[in-house]
């Protein structure tokens, strides 16, 4: 007994009986799902996650194209994909896709009261605080922070181990490792803790800052020199610049540091 209410156990998962799961929900061991959260299928989730009280994951996107007639079948086909590992607590929402799939990857910690809208990605290890808001298809990278509050425009990408500050309303793309705040979100430096904790070197924050000043001049980190010397000195911070580059999408803007376009 817990708190006068039994909690069933399926599978090596413990699911509080007020826990509400409906549809194809598939979901493998040493998970637990709190008092009055809703899963909703079609909804792959992994193993070892919290899901707190409150949480709603599957409800329709929030979009104008998803019309009540057509729900039956929009909920039918529309998955979710939770992996290992995740904390997700109180009030959080996690809407279905419109196209592809709304997906946490592993190991992400999401504060109370998120939402994160339809065809949203979050990769491993990002930590999303309180009351932030994910608008359609955001992309948010490896090891990214969103502090307290932050509003993230639809089609965004936040790039690896980048750090943005509480409050911000991002409506430009975030470079990997890059530090914004503000309204707009603008740059103003390399994410220097974030980066240590995540085990990178000074030698490697160098040339993040180096990655994030010469963005201007190329896709990914500055020219095919530029390109192998990254390659070759800083696999790490290559790999995210290049990864983020493919992620984007290239008709958007990028928050870059001041004085350049």
């Amino acid at each position: 007994m817990q708190g006068g209410i039994v909690m069933t156990r399926r599978g090596g998962n413990k699911i509080e009986n007020t826990a509400v799961v409906l549809g194809d929900v598939q979901m493998g061991r040493g998970n637990y799902v709190g008092h009055f959260a809703a899963l909703i299928g079609p909804l792959k989730i992994g193993d070892g996650n919290r899901i707190f009280s409150h949480v709603v994951v599957g409800t329709p996107a929030q979009h104008s194209q998803v019309s009540q007639d057509s729900l039956d079948r929009y909920n039918a086909e529309k998955e979710i994909i939770i992996g290992n590992n995740n904390i997700i607590r109180e009030f959080t929402a996690i809407h279905k896709p419109m196209q592809g799939v709304t997906c946490v990857h592993d190991g992400c910690f999401l504060l109370a009261h998120n939402h994160l809208s339809h065809d949203v990605e979050v990769f491993d290890r990002v930590t999303i605080a309180s009351n932030c808001q994910l608008g359609g298809r955001v992309c948010v990278m490896e090891g990214a922070t969103l502090g307290q509050g932050v509003t993230v425009h639809q089609r965004s990408t936040i790039g690896a181990y980048a750090m943005v500050g509480m409050g911000a309303v991002v409506v430009k793309d975030i470079l990997p490792f890059s530090k914004v705040v503000g309204n707009p979100a603008r740059f103003i430096g390399v994410n220097e803790i974030g980066m240590q904790r995540a085990g990178f070197s000074r030698s490697d924050m160098l040339a993040a800052r180096k990655g994030c000043r010469d963005w201007s001049m190329s896709p990914t980190v500055g020219g095919a020199e530029l390109e192998e010397w990254y390659a070759r000195r800083h696999p790490r911070i290559h790999m995210a610049f290049a990864e983020f580059a493919k992620r984007r999408d290239a008709s958007r803007k990028v928050a870059v540091s001041a004085g350049v376009a």
